[in-house]
């Protein structure tokens, strides 16, 4: 997962003005995976511990790539958001 948000990082900011966003909406957004990543990591590591760490990372991958995929697809900045939260 670290290797795909160094990835596509650089090009956020890029996307979210192409798609009419000021520059302060910009880093807002670049900021939500961040800020998510804060309070859902507790999160899915006791989710870990009850389901198992096989269970969760593969959970986990299949949601950052389907939250990948919606990003790539955006055409608006609620859509881009809301592809920031399965990431």
């Amino acid at each position: 997962d670290l290797f795909g948000v160094s990835m596509i990082i650089p090009l956020l900011s890029h996307h979210v003005k192409a798609l009419g966003a000021s520059p302060t909406v910009a880093g807002i957004v670049g900021s939500t995976y961040g800020i998510l990543q804060l309070f859902s990591s507790t999160i899915i590591g006791s989710w870990s511990d009850v389901v198992g760490r096989r269970y969760s990372l593969l959970t986990s991958i299949l949601l950052s790539a389907f939250g990948y995929g919606l990003l790539g697809i955006s055409t608006s900045i609620t859509l881009f958001v809301l592809a920031r939260i399965p990431v």
